[in-house]
């Protein structure tokens, strides 16, 4: 999920700490993908098919991610790296302000990560089953899309922003809470499915992108 925003609507404090823990990560990840050059390959493909995914308007304020299949396929550094140039180059395109880069880039992460770690832990817990990998991938989808649009609600709540004013026309933050929700636990939903065919169809043609 994206915090959808142009610049100066959100404070100063809040996006800065976005962009110094964004800083911070980068940082951790440039040294951790040495010598891993290679996958940066995967990191290109991946962001292009999140530009994309983020850019095909569906019809209601919401849109596929695939940062979860991003964090499968690239592990937690290159899946950072993969974020970060994706919501830089839609923040150019005007899909929220420069300003909202570091935040957005960390909710994102956030969602490959968690996605990343509950993918192996199912995969693991039924490493027996020849399922595991579509229940693996459609679950921790679910899981970390819905745990990263209460984290873009809180991130909303924290502004102090009136959601009336900057967001949506007459909404407090509990009504856009409201409202904002069920949108991303359908759509949520739909990424799911859509993740665990594309996981079960790379396990199919016998890539090795994919472990477990």
């Amino acid at each position: 999920m994206h915090i959808h925003v142009p610049d100066g609507v959100l404070p100063v404090w809040l996006w800065s700490l976005g962009y110094l823990l964004l800083a911070f990560f980068l940082f951790i990840s440039l040294r951790k993908v040495r010598g891993d050059e290679k996958r940066g390959i995967y990191a290109a493909a991946m962001s292009a098919a999140m530009l994309v995914a983020m850019s095909i308007p569906l019809g209601v304020p919401y849109h596929m991610n695939l940062t979860v299949l991003a964090g499968i396929i690239l592990g937690p550094w290159w899946a950072l790296i993969s974020d970060f140039v994706t919501n830089f180059v839609l923040a150019t395109f005007g899909h929220g302000g420069i300003t909202i880069v570091g935040l957005n880039t960390i909710v994102t992460w956030i969602e490959s990560l968690i996605g990343l770690y509950i993918f192996k832990m199912l995969g693991r817990a039924f490493k027996q089953k020849s399922w595991r990998f579509a229940v693996a991938a459609g679950v921790s989808t679910f899981i970390a899309l819905a745990l990263s649009a209460l984290l873009v609600i809180g991130i909303v709540a924290a502004s102090g922003v009136n959601p009336s004013e900057e967001v949506h026309e007459n909404e407090s933050i509990t009504i856009f809470a409201s409202i904002t929700l069920p949108i991303a636990l359908i759509g949520a939903v739909v990424e799911a499915i859509v993740t665990s065919l594309i996981v079960t169809y790379m396990r199919k043609i016998g890539t090795t992108i994919i472990k477990g």
